[in-house]
Formats: structure tokens, C-alpha cells, sequence
């Protein structure tokens, strides 16, 4: 697993990714992602999920109808968390020693 991590964090600095201005983290170091998806989705309702458009637009496309994976749409609710791991890792070493300077979410 770490030499994969190492890869893909070699593969965005190639493409251009500044580990200086950037934070790279590996989500499963970050506990509170996981828990407070699981809370999210305690939160909203199955309805309010097929509301998205652009849910609608993938399970469509798929060809899911009424057996869409309960995964699939369990992304949507997983991404607030994923946007506060930035206040949540503010000031401090990230797993795995890369360090978020914290610029990139001043604005937040």
C-alpha cells in the first residue's frame, strides 16, 4: 500500500500538483471522513438522493432503474465530509508526512 501511496503521489507531481501549495492526504488516515459520512447519510434520505440531477442523469445511464447499489449513491453524502478534511488537518502534519500549509482553504 505505501509504495502504491508513493506512486500516485509521484504521478500528481508529475502532472503538475504543488505538494507545497496542495494538500495530499490518504482518506483512509482520516477516521473522521468515514464517520461523519455515515452520519450524513443517517441524515438524508433515499428521495432527496434521487433528486440530484446528476444521480438521475448516472443511474440512467447505467441502466441501474430500481437496482441502483446503495454505494452509488452514498458518494454524494460523502463529499461535505471529504470538503472539511481541510479544517480538520489545519496546522497539522498529515498521515504519511505531507504537510497542508492550509492556504488552499483560507477562503473557507
Amino acid at each position: 500500500m505505501a509504495a502504491n501511496v508513493r506512486e500516485v503521489v509521484l504521478d500528481y507531481i508529475a502532472a503538475g500538483i504543488d505538494p507545497d501549495r496542495v494538500t495530499i492526504v490518504r482518506q483512509s488516515d482520516l477516521p473522521a471522513l468515514n464517520e461523519l459520512t455515515m452520519l450524513y447519510m443517517n441524515l438524508v434520505t433515499v428521495p432527496r438522493l434521487m433528486r440530484i440531477p446528476t444521480i438521475r442523469e448516472e443511474i440512467a445511464q447505467r441502466g441501474f432503474g430500481d437496482g441502483t447499489p446503495a454505494g452509488f449513491l452514498c458518494y454524494p453524502v460523502s463529499q461535505p465530509p471529504e470538503w472539511s478534511r481541510r479544517s480538520c488537518l489545519a496546522g497539522r502534519r498529515a498521515p504519511g508526512g505531507f504537510r497542508p500549509d492550509g492556504r488552499d482553504g483560507a477562503d473557507r
